[in-house]
């Protein structure tokens, strides 16, 4: 099985407001996800908070809906999203030290119950809503096969939902259908829906995984290099061009990604991998 998709965004952390001063005395972990609307819009502006049984934090989403938290002990956690105008919706997870933790998204209706308006008219948005939290949920526990069904059913129900199409794309890739996924991942291309740039640079991200999967190296480094393209600052694209470099033999285009992927994103994953790589390379002639 193939690691788990790094998908998760690089928010602007800062927008979190601790309730807790002492907080710098726990284990570091970082948590981040995104809220939307029933059409899948961001929603800026909005309150999440998290609990648990010892203390309670919030933050802000971002003008893209994104979120964060870096500082939450280790635990079973409940967050609840709101904003003025929308149904408040809550979310359970336990939350692991030292891991990337699945990303924590919600989806919040219009109005004091949920009110159906515009790619959504047709439906009931409560339980749209549920069915939407119950696929992130699954996607989020790693059970691909019974998030494919949940995500499958919401593209036929909604069709609009691009964001559900995205996800699909990733857990048929998640699963090795990789047919499946590229074809996913064709049609977000060819809708060219006007995605956050995390969605996007993941999207070309994700699409070359494919691409690598399917045809191999030549196929995949350009949707690599797209990804890095989208955004220079991510050192996961760059990682991933050094390794393919390395597979090849070929040391000297191996450190030079991965020499950029060191400088693009400090401290992440990535520029550790890169930098772990790198110190394995004999010295440059």
């Amino acid at each position: 099985m193939r690691t788990t998709i790094e998908t998760r965004r690089l928010v602007p952390l800062l927008a979190a407001v601790w309730l807790v001063l002492d907080a710098g005395a726990f284990a570091q972990t970082r948590v981040v996800g995104m809220v939307r609307d029933e059409n899948s819009e961001p929603i800026p502006g909005a309150t999440i908070t998290a609990e648990s049984t010892e203390r309670t934090f919030t933050a802000t989403t971002d003008g893209d809906g994104n979120f964060g938290f870096v500082t939450l002990r280790p635990g079973n956690w409940v967050f609840t999203a709101s904003a003025p105008g929308f149904t408040p919706s809550q979310v359970r997870r336990r939350i692991r030290e030292l891991v990337r933790n699945p990303e924590v998204d919600f989806f919040l209706a219009r109005g004091a119950y949920g009110e159906r308006f515009g790619a959504v008219a047709h439906v009931d948005a409560v339980d749209l809503l549920q069915q939407l939290e119950a696929a992130e949920e699954l996607y989020a526990a790693e059970r691909y096969p019974e998030a494919i069904a949940a995500y499958e059913a919401l593209a036929t129900l909604v069709p609009a939902l691009t964001t559900v199409k995205l996800k699909l794309g990733d857990a048929y890739l998640m699963t090795e259908r990789y047919d499946e996924a590229e074809a996913a991942y064709e049609a977000m291309l060819a809708a060219e829906v006007d995605l956050d740039l995390t969605l996007s640079r993941q999207l070309l991200y994700n699409f070359g995984d494919t691409r690598l999967a399917l045809q191999g190296a030549d196929g995949a480094v350009g949707w690599y290099w797209q990804a890095h393209e989208a955004d220079p600052a991510w050192s996961q694209p760059l990682l991933k061009l050094g390794e393919i470099a390395l597979d090849a033999g070929n040391q000297a285009e191996a450190r030079r990604y991965l020499e950029l992927a060191v400088d693009a994103e400090p401290g992440s994953e990535a520029q550790a991998a890169a930098r772990t790589l790198l110190e394995r390379l004999p010295p440059p002639q």
